[in-house]
């Protein structure tokens, strides 16, 4: 039995040791094992980083090596390959070949489009030329001393050489590769190589690289020669004054070292291509104590956890157990409300007389409130079944609004479906009217290009008819002088023959003269063959008789000319007689021609006096057509206007169905989900009502 007072009120008692000493020492040792636990994980959280850190710095300065190789080595072989070219060897030899020249400098210049930087330059030991980009630059003077470069470079043994330097202007860093140009024999007759844009390659490295790690290039002399802050390399900064630690290390070591320091770990990668050190250092961070050190740390907290967890249950537990026993009595106890703790004196920690203090006035509060929800069961239960029969007339209400609501729905859709067809056709209405008005009014436009054609036609036709007339006059006056060249002609053909006879007359009394004074000069010949008979005597008739053979002669030459000019004569005259006879033909088939043209002119003269008939009465149809295309045109613009006012108003109504529409498919969803709603304050009040029956038998368990 738990002990009570006289009121009822529960006593409890608790040890009365002096446990606060005990709380103290247990707190010491508690923190003693945490210093100890943290000053473990410590030293094994920075040998955990060290480890882990070297392994990871030895992957990742391996891999920026390889990069930085392979951009550098494919320069390399590239300007070594260019050295070793037998067509640029043999240009070496021989500069002063112009072919020569030019296809060593193409083939130079093929192997420039294939370095990153797109540079080149040449100089050959026979003419001392410094060609940069295939352009001459300069005569290397070979006595100066500081030239000697050039000297060193044909005397070295290897494909090439370089040099490093940092252009401020341009703030790059550029690798200048002297690639060896060797003939057959094996010595050197040239130089030939490229700048590589080392900054690339460096940033290359930075670009993806940990913002939490620190990487340098630096060279033999301890300067730093890649670094993401350019203004290092700008002012030759060294490496130690950056990263002093370094000064108790091998600087350049020929293999990857690392090692760690008291601010974390370095690691010194060695690149022999450009006698360049990489190092990379990652500082121990609080950061990288906690991502080493969080399973330890949570495993040393855990445990001193459980050991505050065990003395304060320890320090808990007694009290905790008069509560307990408290609780069940009071459960236990038919639902006794009126119980009570109480505490006895004293605790050793203050939250116990919290606790039962809270417990009483927890269990004050609910004997008021069991006490309120007695007093209140009745009207519950009264507003309980007013409450089920107006869920029962709303959800029943509610039905019929949902029936109303979906044949309302079903009607405003059939109407939307008709306001659709009745859109659809007034638009198609619209189209054909838009269509017909183009038509009448290209109608209109071809009316009255026609209209205008007509009257051009008839001005046309009018001037037609005047120069037909003036064509016909001409032709009348054409056909009298035809006549009258006619008759002279023909009196021309009159006189040809005349002159042709007369002529043939000539002819004879020329042939006649000509016979004359062949017999004149045959009796002049005979004469003289008798004045040689008569000696002496006929000398005076031989004179006489030599004159007559010269006239007779004479004569005959003169009768002979003129036989061949009447020759040529009768020619012209029948070639006139011909032509004549020709013009004459000519004359009567123009007459004739003339004639059938004079007829034909009055032909076309009676018919565009037709014509021009024709035109006035297709005018006078033109413009009645016009003045009637007019109308319709007009009309057709009334209608292609009610028209527009019709569909606005199909439209809104459409917009307006639409809206009707979309506020009924609202409403209908609404309405079914008051229903379901409705449905489910039925389904509430039914099992409400189950819950108040329940509740108020539970009620009734508890004494107040």
């Amino acid at each position: 039995m738990i002990p009570r007072n006289s009121s009822g009120i529960i006593e409890t008692g608790f040890m009365k040791k002096n446990g606060e000493t005990a709380g103290i020492s247990a707190g010491l040792f508690v923190l003693l094992y945490v210093l100890v636990a943290c000053c473990v994980v410590w030293f094994g959280a920075r040998k955990s980083f060290n480890s882990r850190t070297k392994d990871e710095l030895g992957k990742l300065s391996r891999i920026k090596y390889l990069e930085f190789e392979s951009n550098l080595s494919t320069e390399l072989k590239l300007a070594v390959q260019m050295a070793k070219s037998p067509l640029i060897s043999r240009y070496m030899e021989n500069p002063g070949d112009a072919l020569l020249a030019e296809d060593a400098q193409k083939e130079i210049h093929s192997y420039q489009e294939q370095f990153k930087g797109k540079n080149s330059f040449s100089i050959a030991e026979a003419d001392l030329l410094y060609y940069s980009d295939g352009k001459y630059l300069y005569t290397l003077d070979r006595n100066d001393p500081a030239n000697s470069w050039f000297d060193s470079c044909l005397a070295l043994k290897d494909d090439y050489t370089f040099i490093v330097s940092y252009d401020i202007a341009l703030k790059k860093t550029m690798l200048w590769v002297d690639a060896i140009v060797r003939n057959a024999s094996g010595r050197g007759i040239g130089l030939i190589g490229t700048g590589v844009n080392l900054s690339d390659f460096v940033d290359q490295i930075y670009r993806d690289f940990d913002a939490g790690k620190t990487l340098y290039f630096y060279n033999t002399d301890k300067e730093v020669t890649g670094a993401p802050d350019t203004s290092l390399l700008e002012k030759h900064a060294s490496v130690l004054d950056l990263l002093p630690e370094l000064a108790s290390s091998e600087m350049f070591p020929r293999q990857p070292l690392s090692f760690a320091t008291g601010k974390g770990v370095y690691m010194l990668y060695p690149v022999p291509s450009v006698n360049w050190t990489m190092v990379i250092f990652v500082p121990f961070t609080f950061r990288e104590f906690l991502s080493h050190a969080l399973i330890p740390l949570a495993a040393v907290v855990l445990i001193a956890a459980v050991l505050l967890v065990a003395l304060m249950f320890h320090r808990l537990l007694n009290p905790l157990a008069a509560v307990r026993r408290t609780v069940e009595g009071i459960a236990g106890g038919n639902a006794d409300l009126t119980q009570r703790l109480e505490v006895s004196g004293k605790t050793t920690l203050k939250v116990i007389p919290a606790i039962i203090s809270g417990f009483n006035a927890f269990i004050s509060k609910l004997q008021e409130i069991i006490s309120n929800l007695k007093q209140s069961k009745a009207g519950l239960l009264g507003s309980e079944s007013k409450l089920q029969a107006c869920i029962q007339d709303t959800v029943s209400a509610i039905g019929q609004i949902h029936t109303t609501i979906s044949d309302m729905s079903r009607t405003i859709t059939e109407q939307s479906g008709n306001v659709e067809k009745t859109v659809s056709s007034v638009q198609e209405i619209s189209g054909g009217i838009g269509t017909l008005n183009r038509m009448i009014d290209s109608q209109s436009g071809s009316v009255e290009e026609a209209s205008s054609a007509v009257e051009q036609m008839m001005g046309s036709i009018g001037s037609v008819n005047d120069s037909v007339k003036k064509l016909s006059a001409s032709f009348e006056l054409l056909e009298k002088d035809t006549s009258a060249g006619m008759a002279r002609q023909q009196e021309v053909n009159n006189r040809i023959v005349q002159i042709r006879s007369q002529s043939d007359m000539l002819q004879s009394a020329n042939s006649i003269i000509s016979n004359i004074a062949e017999q004149t000069n045959l009796l002049a010949m005979n004469a003289a063959i008798e004045a040689a008979h008569a000696g002496e005597a006929g000398k005076g008739f031989s004179v006489v008789a030599d004159e007559i053979r010269k006239l007779s002669e004479t004569s005959s030459s003169q009768s002979k000319t003129i036989g061949e000019q009447l020759n040529t004569i009768q020619e012209s005259i029948a070639g006139i007689a011909s032509a004549s006879e020709s013009s004459q033909a000519v004359f009567t088939s123009l007459s004739e021609g003339i004639r059938s043209t004079d007829g034909i002119v009055r032909q076309i003269t009676s018919s565009m006096d037709e014509q021009t008939e024709g035109s006035r009465m297709i005018g006078k149809a033109l413009s009645a057509l016009k003045s009637s295309s007019a109308e319709v045109q007009s009309a057709s613009r009334e209608m292609d206007e009610s028209n527009r006012n019709i569909l606005s108003a199909v439209q809104y109504l459409q917009a307006s169905t639409q809206s009707i529409r979309s506020g009924m498919d609202g409403m209908n969803s609404s309405a079914r989900r008051i229903g379901e709603t409705g449905t489910a304050l039925a389904e509430i009040s039914d099992e409400m009502s189950g819950s108040i029956k329940e509740i108020s038998g539970e009620i009734d368990l508890f004494k107040v």
